[in-house]
């Protein structure tokens, strides 16, 4: 029970400096923000890109693959 009611207590003084301390590109655990903003970014630098003719390359890591041998 105690832990319960720290953990509250932590979380409403966390809660608003939330979005201060995550970068903007931060989607989870935000109030405000959704998974799906994440694709914004993506797209307007394809768009951008697309208006002005110029090149550029649009590059996708797994993550997964990459902490494969990594004991977490």
């Amino acid at each position: 029970m105690d832990y319960k009611f720290l953990n509250k207590i932590l979380v409403a003084h966390l809660i608003p400096v939330l979005p201060t301390a995550f970068f903007s590109t931060q989607m989870c655990s935000v109030q405000g923000r959704s998974i799906f903003d994440g694709l914004t970014p993506i797209l307007l630098a394809a768009e951008y890109l697309h208006r002005h003719k110029q090149l550029g390359f649009l590059i996708s890591l797994n993550f997964f693959h990459a902490y494969d041998r990594v004991s977490i």
